[in-house]
């Protein structure tokens, strides 16, 4: 899948709130999901007075019961860990995070997120978590919103 391809499919998803746009048809839960996997979109948001939009993001988290545990990448941004909890829903996956940032800097950032099932174009059924956070590092307020697809 191209990454325009896949920038469109967040940009819908991301304003409509996961309802099917463009060639991407998404939809609630229909039984139980393992959110393990390794997840890649965008991010937009600002880092003190610096705006950023289109930032690649990537998260990888291991989901066992109620724990959500991993780590994330951003090209603006920096690395480190992500923890969270599901909290119980009918329809969706919704979860707090913690995010703790290693590189360039120590930060803390937290945040929810939610995710759902969904088809793609290909018919392969996939997951979208689409989330925000917000904290400090290096100095400056990060406040962020991300949209990720799994890829594995």
């Amino acid at each position: 899948m191209n990454t325009q391809g896949i920038k469109t499919i967040f940009r819908c998803v991301g304003v409509l709130g996961f309802v099917a746009c463009s060639s991407t048809t998404i939809t609630g839960f229909d039984g139980p999901i393992v959110l393990s996997g390794t997840y890649t979109g965008f991010q937009d948001g600002t880092i003190g007075n610096l705006a950023f939009q289109d930032d690649p993001f990537e998260l990888s988290i291991l989901h066992e019961g109620d724990s959500i545990t991993g780590s994330w990448i951003t090209t603006v941004g920096g690395v480190g860990t992500v923890a969270g909890m599901v909290l119980p829903s009918d329809s969706l996956f919704e979860f707090t995070l913690e995010l703790m940032q290693t590189q360039p800097c120590p930060g803390t950032f937290v945040g929810t997120a939610e995710a759902r099932t969904g088809i793609q174009a290909n018919g392969q059924r996939t997951i979208g978590i689409a989330g925000n956070y917000v904290g400090d590092d290096c100095d400056n307020t990060t406040d962020a919103a991300f949209i990720v697809l799994r890829v594995n």
